[in-house]
């Protein structure tokens, strides 16, 4: 792995602070693709949250995940290697692609890689530790085999001590309905009003200052709450949710905002989101989920307002599990999502 470069000043690895933009109205701009908006999510969160509908469905998901995952992160690569430097690059430096792009992962907190052997336009193999979830990287791996070589893949994945070794190879054409069924849904943020500290040296927001991002392991720690954070694209979350609904029926949503609430309740805990609407308009910006409007809880009653919220059910399952946590008592979900991105929920007292 090459020498990823950081800020001396606060640690934030440059490829995320020269890449990113925290906006006043609660997102996080994608700055190597123009209209995508970035995530900055507990690995834990995302990882158990596809899992767990695996185990309630009686199937594994992955391969929707993975799709997801895949579709956004290519859209991602036609970016990053743009033009001519792309076409080099395929042309000359093969295996250089593929080091980058472990080196990004390792910058996003996806884990860390080696590329073990590349034979081109066959396959491309690599060990991982750490991985941030696993379907999430298939998705990443095929994505680069996909750019790289211009030719579909498939992935075997054994398992050796200490991690994953991972081989990506040709494979057959992905299924053209389940990709035009991944097609991002775009929506123009509304203006807001929120401010982020910032450190004088990279631009990222002083909060992150107090993550821990060791670009060896590709781990990223939040030290006041030890839990693990990854950058991802928010597109592809909110089309593999999108995507779940559409293979597994609209029954799934209900999973998915208690699957989320049950998240929040064992790792959030009251006394973290006791700050009320300062504290959760931060937690969500800081993440690009979204912008905090307004914010009513009088223990039996949950109102919130959310301007730009994505993806929308985790937004809405943050808020379900808030409700539970603050009050103690079962609550009962209500929400809607406005054409503009503006979510409405109410929880009340079940």
């Amino acid at each position: 792995m090459k020498k990823i470069k950081v800020c001396a000043a606060c640690g934030v690895p440059r490829e995320i602070s020269e890449g990113s933009r925290w906006e006043s109205d609660g997102t996080i701009s994608a700055l190597r693709t123009p209209g995508q908006r970035s995530l900055f999510y507990e690995v834990e969160g995302i990882d158990s949250l596809f899992r767990n509908i695996g185990e309630i469905v009686g199937q594994p998901v992955n391969r929707i995940v993975a799709e997801g995952k895949r579709k956004n992160t290519l859209d991602f690569l036609e970016g990053y290697f743009s033009g001519l430097m792309g076409m080099l690059a395929r042309t000359i430096g093969r295996r250089r692609i593929y080091m980058t792009i472990a080196d990004l992962g390792a910058a996003f907190g996806y884990g860390h890689f080696k590329i073990m052997d590349v034979k081109r336009g066959e396959y491309v193999k690599v060990f991982g530790r750490n991985i941030y979830s696993l379907p999430l990287l298939t998705g990443d791996l095929l994505a680069t085999f996909n750019f790289t070589e211009r030719l579909p893949a498939s992935v075997i994945v054994e398992e050796k001590e200490g991690g994953q070794i991972i081989t990506i190879k040709q494979g057959e054409k992905p299924e053209e309905e389940l990709s035009s069924r991944l097609e991002p849904v775009l929506v123009v943020p509304k203006p807001g009003d929120i401010h982020f500290d910032t450190c004088a040296s990279c631009g990222a927001p002083i909060d992150l200052k107090s993550w821990d991002f060791d670009v060896e392991a590709g781990v990223i720690t939040d030290n006041t709450t030890g839990r693990r954070m990854a950058s991802m694209g928010i597109d592809q979350v909110d089309a593999v949710l999108r995507e779940l609904q559409e293979e597994l029926g609209e029954e799934i949503i209900a999973f998915i905002l208690q699957a989320q609430r049950d998240y929040i309740k064992s790792n959030l805990g009251a006394d973290e989101i006791g700050g009320g609407y300062s504290y959760l308009r931060h937690f969500f910006a800081l993440r690009g989920m979204g912008n905090l409007v307004s914010y009513e809880f009088d223990g039996s009653r949950l109102e919130a307002i959310i301007e730009n919220a994505r993806p929308p059910l985790l937004v809405a399952g943050v808020m379900y599990g808030v409700f539970e946590s603050l009050s103690s008592v079962a609550g009962k979900l209500d929400y809607s999502l406005l054409d503009d991105g503006t979510l409405e929920i109410k929880v009340m007292a079940a």
